[in-house]
């Protein structure tokens, strides 16, 4: 995982950063033409790093 941006690492959530690091690879190889849904947003953390993951790699939208 490629350093995160400070507006993000400042977000409260409940998912640990490690798990964090995996969700966001996985997201960065998602294809531009698939999404990405994410049930149960709590404060929009774990949503907010995958989205950013996406965008890191092919672009794909997500959805929470």
């Amino acid at each position: 995982m490629a350093d995160v941006p400070l507006q993000l690492a400042r977000i409260r959530g409940a998912t640990p950063d490690d798990v964090m690091a995996v969700l966001v690879d996985l997201a960065a190889d998602v294809a531009a033409d698939e999404a990405i849904v994410e049930l149960g947003v709590f404060e929009g953390k774990t949503a907010l790093y995958m989205a950013w993951g996406a965008q890191q790699g092919h672009g794909a939208c997500l959805w929470g």
